[in-house]
């Protein structure tokens, strides 16, 4: 067997990215860059049409990102210094307005995931724990 590189996505800056994710449902790939102030950029694939390209809320880097089931939203996990959890909603091409929340745990952090059954739930894996997240609407 031989791996071929079919295409290749730039990062527009020098630090290159530091996360990516897939939305297998939707055909949608996610890559946060590295660096101050970093922005996602999403694609649609197969055409690598970039469809969304927007600043991140974390200073530095992204540790973490998912796509939920649908494609609607994405979770992202910022770095240091803030470690802040935000939801991007991806039709309406904003964030989801939420109290504050940071990650806990950071030392030990190693995944997040959507609930495969739920858009409106995610997980955040650490070493030694399992934090569980519900998005709730807000009138």
């Amino acid at each position: 067997m031989v791996l071929q590189i079919k295409f290749l996505f730039r990062c527009p800056r020098r630090n290159g990215y530091s996360c990516v994710t897939t939305s297998y449902n939707n055909g949608l790939i996610a890559a946060a860059e590295s660096g101050l102030e970093p922005s996602c950029h999403i694609y649609s694939m197969p055409g690598k049409r970039m469809i969304a390209d927007f600043k991140m809320n974390t200073t530095l880097k992204c540790m973490g990102l998912a796509f939920s089931r649908d494609g609607k939203y994405l979770v992202i996990l910022g770095g240091l210094p803030d470690f802040n959890i935000t939801i991007y909603d991806i039709e309406n091409k904003k964030f989801l307005i939420t109290d504050s929340h940071t990650l806990k745990y950071r030392q030990e952090f190693i995944s997040v995931k959507f609930n495969p059954r739920s858009k409106n739930e995610f997980a955040i894996l650490s070493e030694h724990k399992v934090q569980f997240y519900t998005i709730l609407p807000a009138f």
